[in-house]
């Protein structure tokens, strides 16, 4: 299994250095990625039964996208 780097870690991690804090904006943001990627996810026919802050990838380490 071969994965590409993504600087920002998974999203638990994310959120524990901001101590769990952070912007309707960007909890939205979050939230619209993820409910998309299931989504497409869904209309493969693939479920993924283990959706967790851990299992969520971040691109990126900032606050801005």
């Amino acid at each position: 299994m071969v994965l590409e780097y993504l600087e920002g870690g998974d999203l638990f991690d994310f959120l524990k250095e901001r101590s769990f804090t952070t912007t309707n904006a960007l909890k939205v943001q979050i939230m619209e990625g993820v409910s998309q990627a299931v989504k497409y996810l869904h209309s493969l026919g693939i479920i993924h039964r283990d959706i967790k802050l851990e299992n969520i990838m971040m691109t990126t380490k900032s606050d801005t996208s």
